[in-house]
């Protein structure tokens, strides 16, 4: 399996957590940041992956 797939799956499902987040505490509440911070380490495993 392609480990740039899971990555992509576990963004997605990151991503949607983080807007449930949102819509429930807003954007300044630490939980929010936190998931924030959890997210752009995705995005960052996920870009290097993809540079190949």
């Amino acid at each position: 399996m392609d480990i740039r797939c899971n990555v992509r799956e576990c963004l997605e499902r990151e991503r949607n957590y983080l807007y449930q987040l949102v819509d429930t505490y807003g954007l300044l509440h630490p939980v929010v940041v936190k998931q924030s911070q959890i997210l752009d380490e995705i995005i960052n495993i996920y870009n290097k992956e993809t540079e190949n």
